[in-house]
């Protein structure tokens, strides 16, 4: 048995809609022959028949009369199909899922999310704060539509972006003798009580290269996870710290601590991470736009930022 055509569906609702095959021809546009070419062919494909034949006149079945309620019922579900798809084209619905690093996730990323839902009230979000490591396995194993880290990644299943670049900052306290000037230097922390990040991190290695090519020793007494802790403890008066500055901002600008640029620069990059094997969503494409405008608009106008499309 053929599977019956649109077209075929189309002539058999019309001529039961009109009860004629003329004004079912007109609403078509076709000819009166056509159309019964098409009633015809339907009966066939279908092998059943669908109307009795008296002098021209055609009668529908009780099988035709419960084919036409089930055909109402695929028609509606193609036109809540195209809505859909309408829906889905233009960002009204959706799934998105972000796993971020503390650093970004905790205060930044909900804010971008905020603004994003008052533009695209139905999508729904998951947010999920994780370490670097564990955002690259869920980008990895498509637990996350994107990923943001801020470690380099070399994985088959992943692919990055650079998100931005900026250069990481000196916290100290309100009355600290460092307050005043205008940068600092390894060797104005000399013998300073210095908040540092874990030994087994990346940025610990890195900051720390840095004092040791300067030759300034620190008093390093207290570890820490991340940048939000040392903060806390700067502005708590227990030492210093190099933290980056998107969470040192938000200390600074409450005046719970003085943030100054740092020299050299020790940089800090973000990165945008995608399951190399999946095109992203539109909706993922728009947040990660908002995400870069709110980095614009709101971030840079405070923080040096260098802004990169680079992707592998």
């Amino acid at each position: 048995m053929a599977a019956p055509t649109y077209r075929q569906i189309e002539a058999f609702k019309a001529v039961i809609d009109t009860g004629r095959v003329t004004d079912a021809g007109h609403r078509l546009s076709l000819s009166q022959p056509a159309v019964s070419k098409l009633l015809a062919s339907l009966e066939t494909a279908l092998d059943m028949q669908l109307f009795s034949r008296d002098k021209k006149r055609l009668t529908p079945t009780a099988e035709a009369l419960a084919l036409r309620r089930e055909i109402d019922k695929i028609f509606a579900g193609v036109q809540e199909l195209t809505r859909f798809a309408g829906d889905l084209r233009n960002i009204r619905t959706g799934e998105l899922t972000i796993v971020s690093v503390m650093t970004f996730g905790q205060r930044h990323v909900p804010r971008v999310i905020a603004g994003f839902l008052k533009q695209h009230e139905q999508v729904n979000v998951g947010l999920h704060l994780r370490s670097s490591a564990e955002v690259a396995d869920w980008t990895a194993s498509q637990k996350a539509d994107v990923g943001i880290t801020m470690l380099p990644v070399e994985h088959p299943a992943i692919r990055d972006e650079l998100l931005c670049e900026v250069d990481a900052v000196c916290v100290v306290p309100n009355d600290h003798r460092l307050s005043k000037k205008a940068y600092i230097v390894p060797k104005d922390l000399a013998g300073e009580n210095f908040v540092s990040f874990m030994r087994d991190g990346r940025l610990r290695h890195i900051i720390d290269g840095v004092f040791e090519q300067a030759r300034v020793s620190r008093q390093l007494r207290i570890d820490t996870f991340m940048s939000d802790p040392a903060c806390a403890l700067v502005a708590a008066g227990v030492g210093v710290s190099i933290v980056d500055p998107f969470t040192a901002s938000e200390y600074g600008n409450t005046g719970q601590l003085v943030v100054k640029p740092f020299r050299p620069s020790i940089a800090y990059q973000f990165k945008l991470l995608y399951p190399r094997f999946r095109e992203p969503s539109l909706v993922t494409q728009a947040f990660v736009a908002s995400l870069r405008d709110y980095i614009r608009t709101t971030l840079q106008p405070a923080t040096r930022i260098r802004h990169g499309h680079t992707q592998r």
